[in-house]
C-alpha cells in the first residue's frame, strides 16, 4: 500500500515537471529589440506635405479676408477725413465728426495690429500641428518596420552663408554627415502624410514599406 502510495506521488511529480518543462517550452521568445537605422529629412517633408499646402491656402485665404476688412475700414476713414475738410472748424458738425475720426482712426490702427498677430498666430499653429503630425508618422512607421532610431537628415546651403560665423554654424549643427540611400525614409513619410492627410487620419495609421 505505501509503495503504490510512493509510486503515485511519483508519477505525479513527475509529470508536473514535465508538463511545467512543456509549458516553459511553449511559451513564446520575447521579439528581439529593432536594430534598423534611418534618416528622415524633416524639412523637405514638411514643404512637400499636402498638410502644409493646404495650411498655406488657408492662411492666404485670411490673408486676404482681413485685408478686405482693413481697405474698407480705410475707405470710410478716408471719406470722413474729407468730410470734415468741407466743413468750417466752427460748424456744428465739425466736431462730432473729427472724434468719429478720430474713433474709427484707432479702431483701424488696433485692426491691423491684430491682423498681424492673428496671421502669425495661425501660422505657428498651423506649424506645430504638421510637426506633431511628422513625428506621428515617423512613429509609427519606425513600428510597423522595425527601425529602432531615426536621425534627422539635412542639406544645408553652406554656399549661402553670409559670414564665416554662419558658415561654421551651419557645418556644426548637421546631424547627419552622409547615409546610404536604402536609410533614407522621407519619400515613405511624405507619402503616408499625404496619404493619411487625404483620408483625415494624419499622423495615424501603419506606413508603407
Amino acid at each position: 500500500m505505501k509503495l503504490n502510495h510512493l509510486l503515485t506521488a511519483a508519477t505525479l511529480s513527475a509529470a508536473l515537471l514535465i508538463g511545467g518543462i512543456t509549458l516553459t517550452a511553449q511559451t513564446p521568445a520575447a521579439a528581439p529589440p529593432p536594430t534598423k537605422l534611418a534618416v528622415v529629412n524633416i524639412v523637405d517633408v514638411f514643404n512637400r506635405s499636402n498638410m502644409k499646402i493646404d495650411g498655406d491656402t488657408q492662411l492666404e485665404n485670411l490673408s486676404k479676408d482681413l485685408q478686405d476688412q482693413r481697405r474698407k475700414m480705410q475707405a470710410k476713414v478716408d471719406e470722413l477725413g474729407k468730410t470734415i475738410e468741407e466743413l468750417k472748424k466752427d460748424s456744428p458738425d465739425y466736431k462730432v465728426l473729427s472724434e468719429d475720426l478720430m474713433k474709427k482712426a484707432m479702431e483701424l490702427q488696433a485692426f491691423s495690429q491684430y491682423t498681424e498677430q492673428k496671421l502669425l498666430l495661425e501660422q505657428r499653429l498651423m506649424t506645430a500641428k504638421i510637426y506633431r503630425a511628422i513625428n506621428d508618422t515617423i512613429a509609427n512607421y519606425s513600428r510597423a518596420n522595425g527601425v529602432a532610431l531615426v536621425l534627422v537628415s539635412d542639406s544645408p546651403e553652406i554656399a549661402g552663408a553670409r559670414n564665416q560665423a554662419e558658415l561654421l554654424s551651419r557645418i556644426t549643427n548637421r546631424k547627419v554627415i552622409y547615409a546610404h540611400e536604402q536609410l533614407d525614409i522621407t519619400r515613405a513619410i511624405t507619402e503616408k502624410m499625404n496619404t493619411d492627410f487625404k483620408l483625415g487620419t494624419t499622423g495615424t495609421g501603419v506606413a508603407p514599406k
